[in-house]
């Protein structure tokens, strides 16, 4: 078993907001790119990513011009078995 959900936990990862939509989304063939998803003010929303099966290789990169991180990038590959999530 594992908690999909905790609102104490991303309390203290800095979710603040009330969350107010959780979507789940099926990749089933293997090497499938999927696409990127650009959020801006007012509209931007945190988004946490967990994979439940199989692996998933995820990029987050900073797309915002005049962003002190403009242009830096994170990876990590995440899997059901390390039971972890991403939270953008």
């Amino acid at each position: 078993m594992s908690r999909l959900f905790c609102s104490k936990e991303l309390a203290q990862v800095g979710w603040k907001k009330h969350i107010k939509q959780i979507n789940q989304t099926l990749t089933s063939e293997t090497g499938s790119v999927r696409g990127m998803h650009f959020q801006e003010s007012p509209s931007s929303e945190m988004k946490l990513v967990t994979c439940l099966s199989g692996e998933v290789f995820d990029v987050v990169v900073d797309i915002r011009k005049g962003s002190p991180t403009f242009l830096q990038h994170f990876s990590i590959n995440l899997n059901a078995s390390k039971n972890i999530s991403l939270l953008i």
